[in-house]
C-alpha cells in the first residue's frame, strides 16, 4: 500500500510538472512569437538554448521518473512474492497439522480395533477358564463327596465292627415292625 502510495505521487508530481510544462511553453511561445518579431538572431539563438535546456531537463525528470517507476515495480514483485511464500508456508503448516491429526486418529482408530478384538479374546479364554473351573469344582465336589460317602460307610464298618466286639443291642426290622436283638461281642 505504501509502494502504490509512493508510486502515486510521483505519477501525479509528473502529470503536474507536463502540465506546468505545456503552460509555460504556450507562454514562452506566445512570448517568443512576439520577440521573435522584434528581436534579432541572437535571441533566437538564446530562446533555442533555453528550450534545449529545458527539453533536457524534462528528459531527465521522465528518466528519473521510468527508475522511481521501475523500482516501484520490483519491490511491489518482490513483496507479492514474499506474501505468496508466506501464505504457502502457512498452507503447509495446516496440510502437515491436518495429516498429523488425521494419521493419530487413524492410528487410535486401528489401536482401538486391535484392543479390542484383544478384550473380545481375553473375554473369551476367561469365559473358557471359568468355564473349565466351574467343571473342576463340580467334580471336586463329586469327588469329595464321594470320598467323604465311602469314610463314612469305612467309618461306618469300623464301628459295626468295634460295636461287634462289645455287646450291644441293635434293632432289626422283621416286616413292619422293628425288634431289638442282642448281639455278643467276640
Amino acid at each position: 500500500n505504501g509502494l502504490l502510495h509512493l508510486f502515486s505521487m510521483f505519477l501525479k508530481l509528473y502529470r503536474a510538472q507536463i502540465k506546468a510544462t505545456v503552460v509555460l511553453q504556450r507562454h514562452y511561445r506566445s512570448y517568443f512569437l512576439m520577440k521573435n518579431q522584434r528581436c534579432d538572431l541572437s535571441g533566437q539563438i538564446d530562446e533555442q538554448q533555453k528550450r534545449l535546456k529545458r527539453y533536457k531537463r524534462c528528459k531527465r525528470y521522465r528518466k528519473d521518473f521510468l527508475i522511481l517507476k521501475y523500482t516501484a515495480i520490483v519491490v511491489q514483485s518482490h513483496y507479492l512474492a514474499y506474501e505468496a511464500r508466506k501464505l504457502y508456508r502457512a498452507q503447509i503448516k495446516a496440510a502437515v497439522v491436518l495429516q498429523r491429526q488425521y494419521r493419530s486418529y487413524f492410528l487410535m482408530k486401528n489401536q482401538k480395533g486391535d484392543l479390542r478384538r484383544q478384550i473380545d479374546e481375553q473375554q473369551k479364554r476367561l469365559k473358557r477358564y471359568k468355564e473349565r473351573l466351574n467343571k473342576c469344582v463340580t467334580m471336586i465336589k463329586k469327588l469329595l463327596i464321594e470320598k467323604s460317602k465311602e469314610e463314612r460307610l469305612v467309618g461306618r464298618d469300623k464301628s459295626m465292627q468295634d460295636r461287634l466286639r462289645l455287646r450291644l443291642f441293635t434293632t432289626v426290622q422283621h416286616g413292619a415292625f422293628f425288634t431289638e436283638q442282642w448281639t455278643d461281642g467276640y
